[in-house]
């Protein structure tokens, strides 16, 4: 226990909480804790329980954080307690960290909270909840997070899960955030949390983001899940979204949830599938530039049920191969521009049940010689309203 302020324990490598049997360590009361790893359920049976709480506590590594490498490990950040480190796993490590060749897969179990107004935890590289092992991140009741970049489900066989929720519970990404990159991703944005960042992937991730060659094309599975009143998720500036980048990809916006982004692509690359859903009545979508349904690969948007989408110039099955469907089942979509339906790929819109689709631009369908644009409007009240032209083949 390190506890009251001026108390700090200093460790120039390793710090080991639960290596091979049960470890724990309190930071309190203004204490600080200085290390250049921190390593929470070190070995396969350990087990490490660590707490950084109230004002002034703060444990700060140089080097980076694994909680539950081999082992378990649980880190809890409260009462404006506050954790620095330039990287930080949770569930597993990457091996090169230690340099040494390893045997088995680091395959633990790690779970941090971040719980109460003023509890924060910085990290300036990459957060990977679930590396190799099963991450679990908790962000509630107005605790912070930031990170340079993220990942929910990194590598293979990994399973990921974080939590945003509470009024003024925030993770802010200043980079990519990635969920289901090579392995399982569940982002879940609940009543008050918000989540911030430069461009999203869900479902893969395209490789150049990172500064090293990557083996393999990365066909996470990832699903974010935007649900309830001043729930956000917040793509910021001139960036992108993609559903369903390299791998499959699901967006849900639900019961009154909001998320705003620029560019947005559902199903982007050939062998993708990208499924977006905005269900139920004061749930938005609002995408502030370009979307496309079916880019490259097979994508899905359904607006159901009171939910809206507004977009500006949207296509729907653009390049060759892809297969773009839009389902607006007593839903909203309103374009602001143009809408293009099979490109150069197979593009379907379906307005059923009073579904409403406004389209204050031209609309086009089937705009090349091997492309299939095909619209369908049924059901009582269900209209599409086009503002300029309208061509057909």
């Amino acid at each position: 226990m390190v506890t009251g302020a001026g108390s700090r324990l200093d460790i120039d490598d390793f710090l080991y909480v639960g290596y091979s049997g049960t470890g724990t360590l309190d930071v309190n009361e203004g204490g600080l804790v200085t290390s250049a790893y921190g390593v929470i359920g070190a070995d396969a049976g350990g087990t490490g329980v660590a707490t950084v709480t109230d004002n002034g506590s703060e444990w700060l590594m140089s080097e980076g954080l694994i909680v539950g490498a081999f082992g378990d490990g649980e880190l809890t950040i409260s009462s404006e307690g506050y954790v620095w480190a330039p990287e930080v796993y949770i569930g597993g490590f990457d091996p090169d960290i230690i340099g040494d060749e390893l045997e088995d897969d680091p395959m633990g179990t790690g779970t941090v909270t971040v719980t109460g107004t003023g509890s924060r935890l910085d990290v300036d590289g990459f957060l990977n909840v679930g590396y190799t092992g099963t991450g679990t991140l908790d962000v509630e009741d107005g605790g912070r997070v930031t990170s340079d970049y993220g990942a929910v489900g990194a590598d293979v066989g990994s399973t990921g899960t974080a939590t945003v929720t509470g009024t003024g519970s925030e993770w802010s990404v200043s980079e990519a955030l990635v969920v289901g990159a090579f392995g399982e991703g569940h982002l879940m944005i609940l009543p008050g949390g918000h989540v911030t960042a430069s461009d999203v992937y869900i479902g893969g991730f395209d490789t150049d983001i990172l500064d090293e060659e990557i083996e393999g094309i990365p066909e996470g599975v990832g699903l974010v899940t935007v649900t309830g009143e001043d729930s956000l998720l917040d793509v910021w500036e001139d960036n992108t979204l993609y559903v369903g980048y390299t791998g499959d990809g699901t967006l849900d916006v639900l019961d009154g949830g909001y998320v705003i982004s620029q560019n947005s692509y559902i199903g982007y690359e050939e062998g993708s599938i990208g499924t977006v859903n905005v269900s139920d009545p004061n749930s938005l979508w609002t995408v502030t530039q370009g979307l496309r349904v079916g880019n490259g690969g097979d994508g899905t948007l359904n607006v159901l049920d009171g939910g809206a989408v507004t977009s500006i110039t949207s296509h729907i099955g653009y390049q060759a191969g892809s297969i773009g469907v839009v389902n607006v089942v007593n839903g909203t979509w309103t374009n602001d521009t143009d809408l293009y339906v099979g490109v150069a790929g197979h593009g379907e819109l379906h307005i059923f049940e009073g579904g409403q689709v406004t389209t204050d631009g031209a609309a086009y369908l089937g705009t090349s010689e091997d492309s299939l644009g095909y619209v369908r409007v049924s059901g009582e009240d269900s209209l599409w309203q086009i503002g300029g032209e309208a061509r057909v083949g």
